[in-house]
């Protein structure tokens, strides 16, 4: 009997030591990976929990929950069938309840974040391939030809000239060849991230999404794997071909509307940096002056569809009055 007891016990120590090496982070050639679960979750979870075994941040708020570390953001809604990984939103028809102070997540929801997080850590493993800067070559300058001075005794009136309009500083780089589309809005997005440049949401939405591309026209940077206020420019706006940032029934969004997409959560971290602001504002204030858009067309993806993009610290207030300023 006493060989049997201290067999059972044995078995139940390795039990639990396999269940803490699950959990443990370990480091493959630098980058540090966690291993899976031995098993997937049998059933619905508590939030906390999920954000335990899955070895992320958790934080409960408002509206949400949110399970986070620095690459990875987990949302999931309070009463509601819709969570989003990485900013991409989805609905799998089973809802969220709560069972005293817990977040109960369903099972579907359960196996849908451990199979996203663990295929976002192994993208994120991979080297990005960063593009070179497009070289502007300076345009030419007329030579200054010598003012014409007046023959004898005869004065020269002076030629009225209307003062200069002041135009919207731009990178040249910005302007597209060839034929343009009929813009008529801006839909700003942020990526509900802290770390990212174009070519990482290139990739996502090329290999999580089935995109043939990034769907946003333009990236600014936030200073981590872009220049703080960099502005990447991506391939659909070269084409001039229509966004694939905010989905709608009719899709005018996408057909008509110039998706800009700042890197950073300004959802849970608080508003975008400085020179992502002013680059905003610098891009914003050439789109409007060159197709005409008017200054209640620069929405926010959340003005599009239900979403929290681009976050509720995002500084609407402080957008518009610079841009309406340069209107008036």
């Amino acid at each position: 009997m006493r060989g049997l007891v201290a067999a059972l016990l044995a078995l139940a120590l390795v039990g639990c030591a396999t269940n803490r090496d699950a959990l443990q982070p370990v480091d493959a050639g630098g980058v540090v990976v966690h291993r899976p679960c031995p098993t997937p979750a049998a059933g619905p979870l508590p939030a906390q929990t999920l954000a335990r075994r899955l070895g992320l941040g958790y934080q409960d708020a408002s509206t949400h929950v949110l399970l986070a570390d620095e690459v990875t953001r987990v949302r999931i809604w309070k009463d509601s069938d819709e969570l989003s990984v990485g900013g991409r939103s989805v609905r799998l028809g089973d809802r969220t309840r709560r069972q005293g102070g817990s977040l109960i997540v369903p099972t579907t929801m359960v196996s849908y974040v451990q199979t996203q997080v663990g295929e976002q850590r192994s993208r994120l493993a991979r080297p990005v391939r960063r593009s070179r800067p497009r070289t502007v070559r300076p345009a030419m300058v007329p030579p200054r030809l010598p003012e014409a001075k007046p023959v004898g005794n005869v004065r020269r009136k002076p030629v009225p000239v209307d003062p200069p309009r002041a135009q919207p500083a731009a990178d040249p780089a910005w302007t597209p060849c060839g034929c343009e589309r009929r813009w008529r809005w801006i839909v700003v997005h942020h990526s509900d991230d802290r770390r990212g440049n174009l070519a990482r949401y290139d990739r996502i939405h090329r290999e999580t999404n089935g995109w043939d591309e990034c769907g946003y026209h333009f990236v600014i940077g936030n200073g981590t794997e872009s220049g703080d206020g960099a502005v990447e420019i991506g391939s659909r706006w070269f084409k001039q071909k229509h966004g694939a940032h905010a989905k709608t029934p009719d899709n005018r969004f996408n057909d008509f509307g110039i998706g800009i997409c700042l890197v950073g959560d300004f959802e849970s971290d608080g508003p975008p940096t400085r020179g992502e602001m002013d680059a905003l504002v610098r891009l914003c204030r050439w789109l409007m002056a060159r197709y005409r858009i008017p200054l209640e067309n620069v929405v926010g993806h959340c003005d599009c569809k239900a979403t929290a993009c681009p976050g509720r610290y995002f500084p609407w207030g402080e957008l518009r009055a610079r841009l309406g300023a340069t209107a008036r």
